[in-house]
């Protein structure tokens, strides 16, 4: 913008001129005035020396009035004119045929040369001194915007509008027009301000039709008086959307919540919550259509359709999918329904992400192959063929198949490449020859017709060129149709809609629900079909050949029963079916403290923890402490459930119930003799009253302070309501069975295991990508269900040894006189020491049977198995060292680095690993394993040694441990007690009960403060010159009152049952409620809400204990339930361990 100069009497109107145009204009142009000045007294100097003519022209010349050819002074009224054109800056002139040429009149200028304002002068027709003055812009001069004075659009520059009387804004007079854009908000109020290429928000105007308005509002006539617009002016409007709500839980295939799912409606989402709870709104669909997706990793794709309406308390199943790991070099596979795929070229050469770049390791395929009996087929089966017309389909099989790396990165086949399907057809489907192949579309939820596939010999083959759903269908002409809404009910229910057909006889029909296909014959006429709560669905029935099928359907009672008949319209495919509801179920155990027998505790569903709160459901517990209390009503809410038995404290619980759920209850003991529960909180106060009480050895049962139930205040009152200070009731603590059965856990990459007491059980949770946890599939466990109901792997009397590597876990366990390593996971490199690289657990239960490593040992024995990434050792009862598995840097110790156990060297050719000496300790890190000497005197490593974690002051690799001594740890007499390594550093404990670290720094693991660089890989830095790290025990403490251990990045001790932590935390494996890196041990513990700890595990970014009383906490990364709490939350990244509580076994 180009502000015009200021003018004579303009400074009023100056400071008026708002704010930012003044910061927006350059400073003024005086120029003219000065120059014009200077010529002015120059001509009077001179004037005595000039004739009249002389100085006329002179005068003139310098802007001094003088006679015009009209007799007027230069500046006068109509002193230029055709016949005595003015030159520049001169005038008055009427038009521009009183300048010189090339000049042009413009008007109102007088003041920029000290005329009166009113007068016109000559000047250059673009000049911008004119800026603002009546007219500057012009066709010939056409304007930007901010610019002005212009007088219609042709006056301004391309795509600008005329805005009258805006100069104000710009910094001119008021009733200057400016050239604006035409969308410019300045706008707003003007006629016709609105159009289809400017659309208007409410309130903004004038406009003519809808069309001028943004989505979702209306041209409003006559009400520009409600805007302070003139009363004759048209205003958008907005207009309020119809809207439908889609709500639910989903749940995976055993009925539990699914947290972290996205779920969504016609392409608006949202992500469901811990209990699997969503919640969406949709604006209306125009063809009552909507589609609802789910979708998670490790899980096979919702898609279901929804006509009509929204839906609340839907009951969505979303089932979890096969993961296959495949190999750069992998060209085919299958899963374990025996569909295959097969690729063009190996999997490296095919696959390709976003960016178009190859995988650069391990890829997952994410598989699941639909049993056309099954209620998850994507759709309703409605379908577009190549020529845009809607059809129904009956399926002969169906799979689905996506691509995912480690990292979440998704993969599709290159321009080009193709694949092959293969799949079983199931034997109740009749059909053979070419097929139309189908593929799915997410957004419309519909099957598109893509190619042609073939049915020949009970199995069909297509070939593809992207992945995705696929399906192979028949079309269906001119089936009857009736679709079946299911309302009311609660999650979690299911329904009975028995559809009954009048068959021709010796004719079969075919019924099918989306995929799912009952063959029907003159013998059986009808088909029953289970269906979750608030489903909208189509069942189809093809026409007979000889004579129309007219079915009936009947609404039944959940889980069996009649109901009414159901109106239906074959030709419109409507229906509905209204369903009573379904109560849920609370069950649990109970214990008396000191007792084997726990008949007749009693349990009651309370409305609330208030004295006379409504007894919704009671009953009793057996022999066992289990009980069972059926029939509650579900509802918002939460129930209180109080657990009682008379001369016992009392114990409350919050619990949800849901429609057709079980509820459990985490295992209590009532302690004898104790506390009853307070009404509030245990104050400071009641604890002073309780111990009063105990010194005085009195009992007032009238005494409102008296929370005794058997008239003896003890010293177990005193610590229960010390341990419970300031707690509710509905939070109490030390009065939970001592049932963890937990005696030690071991921690992998992102999977964790626990031995159990009673006979050495075995139970896994968090990633089984490759069968880690044994269970004989890919399911993680954990991750959106709690490990209640976690089976036993297949796997026992592990009590002696446990180890976990980055994808497998190893047990030793007792067989008869024999102990014998067993291992299942990943068996890339030979690490589970079978002599091939089949993995174990994957696709079968890790059976004992089975996994026998086969050493050699001359009638030694194994009595530890530990296990580094990719690699596993075993320490013998004699000190003898054997290692198998992963050997890319020398970490099995043989002098050599090919892998052992994989098939090329048979594991039982295995010699000890030539140590030099007895060894009393191992421990195996991520490429490197380090031993201790029986007699305690220093550590030998060797294997991967780049950031000197083997401890020798240099960073070269040792595959040759013999050639190598003992280091020594420590300067004076300290020897070491215990060994544990990370991923790239080493620890110890001395007997001093302090402890060293090295190798990897960066993170603070090494505990040696600022100091975050690596020791060990430098000439200058020798293990017995390192400092040693303070853990704040006690020299007089036991020798097992400290116990360490090293993580990926982090590194946690146990000091007389408390824990610390130091090094990484970036997914809170430290447990102190924060991300960032903690340098050296700290001085205070980690919150485990002071219960005691047993023992301690380490994975790459989370960590675990055992208390005493046999629970376990664990926290860090949760990504796919390796914390083991149902969910995929990290724990001790912004809250202490604490808050999440112990793990919920229940067995």
């Amino acid at each position: 913008m180009w502000p015009d100069a200021p003018s004579v009497g303009q400074d009023e109107a100056s400071e008026a001129t708002p704010r930012a145009a003044q910061e927006q204009q350059p400073a003024p142009s005086a120029g003219l005035i000065e120059s014009r000045d200077r010529a002015a007294e120059d001509a009077a100097d001179t004037a005595q020396e000039l004739d009249g003519d002389e100085l006329s022209r002179g005068l003139h010349a310098a802007g001094v009035s003088t006679a015009s050819c009209s007799g007027e002074p230069l500046g006068g009224f109509d002193y230029c004119g055709p016949d005595c054109q003015c030159s520049v800056n001169e005038g008055d002139c009427d038009s521009d045929a009183d300048c010189a040429d090339g000049l042009a009149c413009m008007r109102d200028t007088g003041a920029l040369f000290g005329f009166d304002p009113e007068v016109d002068m000559c000047m250059e027709r673009c000049t911008p001194d004119a800026l603002g003055t009546p007219d500057f812009c012009s066709p010939e001069c056409p304007c930007e915007f901010g610019q002005g004075d212009c007088d219609r659009d042709s006056d301004c520059a391309a795509g600008g509008t005329c805005a009258k009387n805006v100069g104000a804004a710009f910094g001119f007079a008021p009733d200057v027009d400016v050239c604006v854009d035409a969308c410019d908000p300045i706008l707003n109020g003007t006629f016709d301000y609105c159009s289809s290429s400017c659309l208007c928000e409410a309130g903004q105007g004038d406009c003519d039709s809808d069309s001028d308005c943004a989505p979702g509002h209306v041209c409003a006539e006559n009400v520009g008086a409600d805007y302070g617009f003139p009363d004759n002016m048209d205003v958008c409007e907005a207009v309020e959307t119809p809207q439908e709500r889609f709500s639910g839980k989903l749940l995976d295939e055993n009925g539990r919540a699914l947290a972290g799912a996205t779920v969504s409606v016609n392409q608006v989402s949202a992500v469901s919550d811990e209990q699997g709870y969503f919640d969406i709104t949709v604006d209306i669909s125009p063809d009552s259509r909507y589609v609802l997706n789910a979708e998670k990793f490790g899980h096979v794709p919702h898609s279901s359709i929804y006509t009509g309406a929204g839906v609340t308390d839907a009951a969505i199943t979303v089932r979890k999918a096969q993961m296959i790991s495949l190999a750069p070099e992998t060209t085919d596979f299958e899963d374990r329904a025996g569909t295959r795929i097969a690729l063009s070229a190996p999997m490296q050469d095919v696959l390709v992400d976003a960016n178009g770049e190859p995988p650069k390791g391990l890829v997952l395929a994410q598989m699941h192959t639909f049993d056309i009996v099954e209620e998850g087929m994507f759709g309703d089966m409605e379908a577009v063929t190549t020529d845009g017309n809607l059809v129904a389909l009956l399926s002969v099989g169906a799979v689905s198949v996506d691509f995912v790396d480690l990292e979440g990165n998704e993969y599709q086949l290159r321009p080009g490449a193709s694949a092959q399907i293969a799949l079983e057809v199931p034997p109740e489907v009749d059909y053979s020859g070419p097929i139309p192949l189908w593929h799915y579309d997410e957004e419309q939820g519909r099957w598109v017709e893509e190619g042609e596939g073939m049915v020949q010999d009970g199995m069909a083959f297509a070939t593809v060129y992207h992945f995705s759903a696929y399906n192979f269908d028949a079309k269906v002409e001119r089936p009857s149709c009736i679709k079946i809404t299911t309302t009311g009910g609660n999650i979690g229910d299911q329904f009975n809609a028995r559809i009954e057909v009048q068959t021709p006889p010796n004719e079969n029909q075919q019924v099918f629900r989306n995929s799912r296909i009952v063959t029907l014959d003159h013998g059986l006429n009808n088909a029953l079909f289970n269906l979750p709560n608030n489903t909208d669905v189509k069942i189809f029935v093809p026409p007979s050949a000889s004579e129309p099928i007219v079915p009936a359907v009947n609404s039944g009672a959940p889980w069996g029963g009649t109901g009414s008949p159901l109106p239906n319209d074959i030709d419109k495919c409507n229906g509905s079916v209204i369903l009573p509801e379904l109560k849920g179920t609370i069950a649990g155990i109970a214990r008396l403290q000191d007792l084997t027998k726990h008949q007749g505790i009693i349990i009651q569903v309370l409305d609330s923890k208030d004295d006379g709160a409504e007894i919704f459901a009671s009953g009793t517990s057996n022999d066992e402490g289990r009980y069972v209390i059926p029939d509650i009503p579900p509802r918002g809410l939460p129930y209180t459930v109080k657990i009682s038995q008379p001369g016992y404290a009392s114990f409350y619980f919050s619990i949800s119930v849901q429609g057709g759920a079980v509820s459990h209850l985490a295992c209590v003991e009532l302690l004898a003799g104790d506390i009853a529960e307070p009404k509030d909180k245990f104050t400071q106060e009641d604890l002073d009253v309780i111990n009063d009480k105990i010194n005085e050895g009195t009992d007032d049962p009238n005494d409102p302070a008296d929370y005794d139930n058997d008239g003896d205040v003890d010293l177990d009152d005193f610590q229960i309501a010390q341990d419970n200070i300031d707690k509710d009731p509905l939070e109490l603590t030390n009065v939970q069975c001592p049932s963890g059965d937990v005696t030690k856990v071991i921690a992998g990459f992102s999977h964790t295991c626990a031995v159990m007491s009673d006979g050495g059980r075995v139970r896994c949770w968090g990633g089984s990508t490759l069968g880690q946890l044994g269970y004989g599939n890919t399911f993680s466990i954990g991750d959106d269900e709690t490990l209640i109901s976690s089976p036993d792997t297949s796997v026992s009397n592990a009590e002696i040894s446990f180890a976990a590597g980055a994808l497998h876990s190893c047990v030793l366990i007792s067989e008869g006189t024999e102990k014998n390593v067993h291992c299942w996971g990943d068996n890339s490199n030979g690490q589970l020491g079978r002599d091939d690289k089949e993995n174990i657990g994957a696709t079968q239960p890790a059976a004992t049977t089975t996994l026998k490593v086969a050493l050699s040992l001359d009638g030694d024995s194994v009595e530890k198995v530990v296990a580094g990434a990719y690699h596993t050792c075993a320490l013998t009862v004699n000190g003898a060292v054997y290692c198998w598995g992963d050997n890319s840097y020398g970490q099995l110790g043989c002098g050599h680095f090919d892998d052992i156990g994989d098939g090329t060297i048979p594991v039982s050719s295995l010699t000890p690993v030539p140590v030099g000496e007895a060894v009393q300790d191992i421990t195996a890190g991520g490429f490197h394993t380090c031993v201790t000497a029986q007699d305690s005197s220093g550590v030998k490593c060797w294997g991967y040694n780049q950031f000197g974690q083997l401890g020798y002051g240099h960073a070269e690799n040792i595959s040759t441990p013999q050639e190598e001594v003992f280091t020594p740890i420590a300067s004076s007499a300290a020897k070491v007690i215990s060994i544990s390594a990370g991923f790239y550093h080493t620890c110890v404990v001395l007997d001093t009960l302090q402890a060293k670290c090295w190798g990897a720094g960066s993170n603070g693991q090494l505990g040696r403060g600022a100091d975050t660089t690596n020791f060990g890989d430098e000439s200058d830095e020798q293990l017995a010159s390192l400092a040693e790290l303070n853990l704040g025990a006690n020299i007089g403490d036991l020798k097992d009152s400290v116990e360490l251990r090293a993580g990926g990045f982090h590194t946690c001790a146990r000091v007389n049952q408390s824990i610390k932590c130091w090094g990484r935390a970036n997914h809170g494996q430290v447990g102190y409620g924060a991300t960032s890196d903690v340098l050296a041990p700290p001085d205070n513990f980690v919150d485990l809400d002071d219960a005691p700890v047993k023992t301690l595990a380490l994975g790459l970014n989370h960590s675990c204990v055992v208390l005493k009383t046999g629970n376990v906490t664990c926290w860090g990364r949760s990504n796919l339930g390796q914390l083991g709490y149902g969910n995929v939350s990290n724990i001790g990244d912004d809250e202490p361990p604490a808050s999440a509580g112990t793990i919920p076994f229940l067995d």
